[in-house]
């Protein structure tokens, strides 16, 4: 089962903030309940690899069935050291999981 979170650094956002901010765009509901994370309200950021490891614990897998998806080489550089898989866009991600649901 593939479940979708998100991680973003925000700098004084509140939880119950940011999830009416996701609502009013119709996209809650697309995501897990514990897997929206934010920096504001975590007190890490993406700058930190422990951002993407407590992304990881929450969803309750191992960082290797996680893919982060994000335009900054940085940041992608960041996931990967937790061990997670990445993507540079969206749409690639589909490749990622493809790859990863036949074993490779």
């Amino acid at each position: 089962m593939l479940r979708l979170g998100a991680i973003s650094n925000m700098r004084t956002e509140t939880l119950s903030g940011m999830r009416s901010v996701i609502a009013k765009a119709g996209l809650l509901d697309f995501f897990g309940p514990s897997l929206l994370l934010f920096s504001s309200v975590e007190g890490i950021d993406k700058s930190q690899q422990q951002f993407f490891e407590l992304a990881s614990q929450r969803a309750g897998v191992p960082a290797e069935y996680c893919n982060y998806v994000g335009e900054d080489d940085a940041e992608r550089r960041i996931a990967a050291l937790a061990k997670l898989r990445t993507s540079y866009h969206p749409l690639h991600v589909f490749h990622v999981i493809d790859l990863m649901t036949r074993g490779h």
